[in-house]
């Protein structure tokens, strides 16, 4: 659990299948159900959906011996992975069942994390009110840990930069500080992504690219494709680059290209 928390891919493996292969000798399920989901997490980093198949697996055994924590778990990771690949109806089915689970059993902390992977899914998709309203029921309510309340706040401040609202260049400031001082990487490349394209919807491109390039450099191929591709999109249109650099998704890689109607096709099938 330590590599996955550092992204550290091939000892997270290591030592998560060791670890299966120790519970499963000995008929430990718990440690199974565990070690799979540790392992299913951090797989998406290198490669794709591989780990869903891991979590999934978590969930089932969690599920079928009642092990109601490390079905949280399960579930808030699942979710984070279909919405880390821009996979919406699985995110949308995942975060359905696993907000109503963890409620049921007053596993808070895992629903109120499900509610924001919802939320920020429903910016993505264009549902600011649902979206705003999810945030606001996160950040309304005391005790919710951090990570999750600076999630629910990023989403309202994308919400409020799409909208053209005041607020949210107050908001802007305030997230990137936040994001700072956790020190995880995906959350700063998320916001780098926010605070660029404000920049580039105010028409202030020199900006745009430097809010870019600061995200950008905290990613890196075959991980966070997605984060990736909207990035360099931004630094696309901010004049910063000619060609799409590799490891980004397809549609943002067909858009630079030039291949406009690729695009579309597969931002339709999205």
């Amino acid at each position: 659990a330590l590599h996955m928390n550092a992204d550290e891919v091939e000892a997270t493996v290591e030592w998560g299948q060791r670890a299966i292969d120790l519970a499963e000798r000995l008929g430990d399920k718990e440690v199974e159900a565990h070690a799979l989901n540790t392992i299913g997490t951090v797989l998406p980093i290198a490669d794709g959906r591989k780990g869903e198949i891991y979590l999934k697996k978590s969930l089932q055994i969690s599920l079928e011996n009642g092990f109601e924590d490390h079905a949280g778990r399960a579930y808030a990771n699942l979710a984070g992975v279909y919405a880390a690949a821009v996979a919406y109806t699985e995110a949308k089915q995942c975060y359905d069942e696993g907000i109503r689970y963890c409620f049921e059993r007053n596993l808070d902390r895992y629903a109120w994390y499900l509610m924001g992977r919802r939320a920020q899914c429903r910016l993505e998709q264009g549902f600011w009110q649902e979206a705003v309203e999810d945030a606001h029921a996160i950040l309304d309510r005391p005790g919710v840990p951090n990570m999750t309340s600076l999630t629910a706040q990023i989403v309202l401040t994308g919400v409020r930069v799409r909208q053209g609202n005041p607020e949210a260049h107050e908001l802007l400031d305030e997230v990137r500080d936040r994001a700072i001082r956790t020190g995880e990487p995906g959350i700063g490349v998320w916001v780098a992504g926010v605070r660029a394209e404000a920049a580039w919807l105010n028409g202030e491109l020199a900006q745009c690219l430097a809010e870019a390039r600061v995200g950008f450099e905290l990613t890196r191929p075959s991980y966070r494709m997605w984060a990736r591709g909207e990035l360099t999109l931004l630094m696309w249109r901010a004049g910063g680059l000619e060609n799409p650099p590799e490891g980004i998704a397809l549609p943002f890689a067909l858009q630079i290209g030039g291949d406009w109607q690729g695009a579309a096709d597969a931002w339709e099938n999205i």
